[in-house]
């Protein structure tokens, strides 16, 4: 018998298992995560990183996974990657940013990506980001740094955006 070249697999209509793709990794890892499992959704981003070194969105979740596992600095590596990969939607990964620098008590550093993130209101988000929630993250870094009274004002126009997170604190607000 004469060998085709296709091999056995091929000749039965399929072909040798591989192992699962990148997007369905992510896609696991995704699921990992609404079942609060980020260990193992971080697993899952770093083999799909593995396979895929450019795919934008595994370093995105993986920053997030890592972010709620308290690495704050290695989600910041994770976010600038991802911008480094895909700035055509650099709006979450600012946010992203921004919300794991102010866990590190770089006010400053999260003060500029929450500005950034605004300046690109007009830019697609992987995930939709509100204003609003901008505004009160970055206005709670800048009081949170001193700067007490452009922080009110952000805190004041996110309250004025109707977030009610703003609306409690501007209880508190000094007149």
């Amino acid at each position: 018998m004469e060998s085709t070249g296709k091999g056995f697999f091929s000749f039965f209509g399929g072909s040798k298992q591989r192992g699962p793709d990148a997007a369905s990794l992510i896609a696991s890892g995704r699921s990992k995560v609404a079942l609060g499992d980020h260990q193992g959704a971080l697993a899952d981003y770093e083999q799909a990183i593995s396979l895929d070194a450019k795919n934008f969105k595994a370093y995105a979740l993986r920053g997030l996974s890592r972010a709620a596992l308290g690495a704050y600095r290695e989600a910041i590596q994770d976010y600038e990657k991802a911008l480094e990969l895909n700035p055509k939607v650099a709006r979450n990964f600012y946010k992203e940013r921004g919300e794991a620098r102010a866990h590190l008590e770089d006010f400053e550093g999260a003060i500029d990506d929450f500005t950034k993130a605004l300046e690109l209101r007009n830019q697609p988000d992987v995930t939709p980001i509100s204003n609003e929630s901008l505004y009160f993250s970055r206005g709670t870094a800048k009081l949170k740094s001193g700067h007490s009274t452009s922080g009110w004002s952000d805190i004041r126009k996110a309250a004025e955006l109707g977030l009610a997170e703003a609306l409690e604190q501007m209880k508190s607000c000094p007149a």
